[in-house]
């Protein structure tokens, strides 16, 4: 399942997209009930506004995305008949 966490810089914050981590960096963030959760960052967007104000989203996903996503095409691969 992949998550979508909103970036505001408005306050001071402490850890920064693309100097304190990376596209496959492991994270905590929210998860659904408010707990923190070790996710992967999958997606970095960042935006501007005419003013400067800058913003963006993660677009993150937990550890067995990409092993369930592995095996899907793996079996996929099987069951094509020639």
């Amino acid at each position: 399942m992949q998550r979508t966490r909103e970036l505001s810089f408005a306050h001071n914050t402490r850890w920064l997209p693309l100097r304190d981590y990376l596209p496959g960096d492991r994270i905590y963030a929210p998860g659904e009930a408010g707990e923190r959760v070790k996710l992967r960052v999958r997606q970095i967007t960042l935006t501007r506004t005419i003013g400067g104000v800058v913003g963006g989203n993660l677009v993150l996903d937990d550890r067995l995305a990409d092993q369930e996503l592995r095996l899907r095409r793996r079996i996929a691969g099987m069951s094509i008949r020639p």
